[in-house]
């Protein structure tokens, strides 16, 4: 009897332990209002406190992030009442002998199979627009989750350039 009590106390003090664990503030930032330059400025904070590579963009609602060798552009868009946003860029060079109608035909395809972000031309090259929304407040770890989820679009297009190379990504 006494040893099914300890075990139950066991138990529970574990339990509680976890609950505990899951209230534990993650890193992260609280982005509130509609300065859009302020919030990229937090989210480059954020990011290069966490070791990432980090520089700020032309426009001031933006920062570019490295990883792997890529630049991304990304902008934060807030709003007063309701859903904000990080918009991410990534453009992609065409490869020797490939122009706007060889990229032209890679983003209908890519829209076509891919049903994750949005690829048009624009000043020759490809570009990859997607976002990631949350409201108020973002963690490091979320931010982190999304750069990794452009890192595997990223594969996934490489596949479908694989069949008819247009993008310097695939011919390299």
């Amino acid at each position: 009897m006494v040893r099914q009590a300890t075990a139950a106390m066991g138990c529970l003090a574990l339990l509680l332990t976890g609950c505990a664990n899951l209230g534990s503030e993650q890193a992260g930032i609280t982005l509130t209002g509609s300065d859009g330059a302020a919030a990229a400025l937090a989210v480059r904070t954020l990011l290069a406190d966490a070791g990432q590579p980090v520089e700020p963009a032309a426009a001031p609602s933006s920062l570019f992030v490295y990883r792997q060798g890529r630049a991304t552009l990304l902008s934060p868009v807030l709003q007063e009442q309701g859903l904000d946003r990080i918009i991410a860029s990534r453009s992609y060079a065409p490869a020797a002998g490939a122009g706007e109608p060889e990229l032209e035909a890679l983003a209908l395809e890519l829209n076509r199979r891919l049903n994750v972000a949005g690829f048009k031309v624009s000043g020759g090259a490809l570009v990859m627009v997607a976002n990631r929304t949350f409201v108020d407040r973002l963690t490091l770890d979320e931010l982190l989750d999304f750069l990794d989820w452009l890192d595997t679009i990223e594969l996934a297009i490489r596949r479908v350039d694989q069949e008819r190379p247009a993008l310097l990504l695939t011919t390299t």
